[in-house]
């Protein structure tokens, strides 16, 4: 019976602990936290948002990003949306639109990274970010981009 009562207080104190969360200030220090091979991957400038009506459409490019530890252009991107204005938090899950895998090689030419969402006609503003990552750090983000309907 001890040995029975023991178990349920065990299991009672398992169930009963809170989950670990994150504190917000994480969501600050975190791209300034991780290092990749030598350094996060350069931040990506030049973003351009534009809606093409015809096909409902709303594309985006961008320059691409350096791994300044290869000296190469950064295959994937990291893509986030915001409807309620200009961010003031990045690198957050819930605000991730989409990863985006470029498909230039090293050896050639690097074109512009370039990502393209249907989408149904609105009206309103949308923000966009694009940050680099390498898989093992993600560069600062671009600077925002608002699309206008």
């Amino acid at each position: 019976m001890r040995i029975l009562s023991g178990i349920l207080a065990l299991l009672l104190f398992v169930s009963c602990q809170k989950p670990d969360t994150i504190p917000p200030y994480y969501f600050i220090l975190f791209p300034l936290l991780r290092k990749g091979y030598r350094d996060r991957p350069t931040q990506p400038v030049n973003l351009q948002a534009s809606y093409q009506p015809v096909f409902q459409t709303i594309n985006l490019q961008w320059n691409p990003s350096m791994d300044p530890g290869f000296n190469i252009p950064v295959q994937y991107y990291r893509i986030y949306i915001y409807t309620y204005g200009p961010p003031t938090e990045y690198y957050r899950n819930q605000d991730r639109l989409s990863m985006v895998i470029s498909s230039t090689l090293p050896q050639y030419d690097s074109p512009v990274p370039f990502y393209s969402l249907s989408s149904s006609p609105f009206s309103g503003s949308v923000y966009f970010v694009v940050t680099g990552y390498d898989l093992s750090a993600e560069s600062l983000p671009s600077s925002a981009v608002r699309l206008s309907l």
